[in-house]
């Protein structure tokens, strides 16, 4: 009788383990299932430190430093990746974008227009005023002007290079950050953090992207630093087209542009500055 009674208490005690076992493994499992899956992009820091970023369908890659010229802006340097270091090429900025030939293009803190000359090795202004500036693979040009919108924002202004002049494009929403796509379409995220896309046959913008945004970047893949708050700014996400959603990526940021190879490059709210690639 006492064994059997030993062997029932044994009995009770391993099937309350195996319970709670059991039940330990569903929340945990459940826990991850609520959790964003992240897609599988690992980070590499370069030296130095960053404001913006841009960089050109050829691979050249340009920030906007931290080292300051007063007036509100800040050196621009050329990443060299044979010498894993950056070399300054003068002039000041905030905002930057890199056409296909690698060529910086750039805003400064007064709202001047620059786009870098090969040919002369400096600078020529263009006409008009900007926030924020994106430029495409097929060198379209666009800008977030300084014509304040309703509701916040500044309109979306496309550049006539043979008229050396800017065309309004107006918009549901007025604009905060731009990027352009390899096929020249526009993209806006919004001082409500709203994601609009240039219908160029329609001449109209579409919101179908949903999601909230700090920054845009697009070249082959579209990348948005988000408004979840996150170390080192805000959480960084990838569209996925077959989903039509964003997928969140590890790691924080402020600013962000996309390589042709659809690869991200981010600066962070500390000024380091991280490539992107699949791990």
């Amino acid at each position: 009788i006492a064994s059997i009674l030993l062997f029932s208490l044994l009995l009770a005690l391993c099937l309350k383990s195996t319970s709670a076992l059991s039940k330990s493994k569903v929340k945990s499992a459940l826990a991850s299932m609520s959790k964003p899956q992240a897609s599988n992009y690992c980070w590499t820091q370069l030296p130095g430190c960053g404001k913006d970023i841009g960089v050109g369908a050829d691979g050249t890659m340009f920030v906007i430093g931290c080292n300051s010229y007063g007036n509100g802006n800040y050196g621009i340097w050329k990443w060299i990746p044979s010498g894993w270091t950056w070399t300054e090429v003068g002039g000041a900025g905030i905002r930057i974008s890199v056409d296909k030939g690698g060529n910086p293009w750039v805003v400064n803190n007064q709202g001047g227009i620059y786009q870098w000359v090969s040919a002369t090795g400096w600078w020529s202004q263009l006409p008009g005023c900007a926030h924020d500036i994106g430029v495409g693979n097929d060198n379209s040009v666009y800008v977030i002007g300084c014509d304040s919108q309703n509701g916040g924002g500044y309109g979306v202004w496309n550049y006539i290079a043979n008229g050396n002049t800017w065309t309004n494009v107006p918009t549901t929403e007025g604009g905060s950050q731009i990027s352009v796509d390899p096929t020249g379409n526009p993209f806006i995220v919004t001082e409500n953090g709203n994601i609009y896309k240039l219908d160029k046959s329609s001449n109209s913008w579409k919101r179908n992207r949903g999601g909230c945004a700090k920054d845009i970047g697009v070249s082959g893949e579209e990348w948005v630093v988000g408004c979840d708050t996150q170390y080192g700014g805000f959480g960084i996400y990838e569209y996925m087209r077959k989903s039509k959603g964003w997928r969140e990526n590890a790691g924080g940021a402020v600013r962000i542009a996309v390589d042709a190879k659809g690869n991200p490059w981010v600066v962070n709210d500390a000024g380091n500055i991280y490539q992107g690639a699949a791990c």
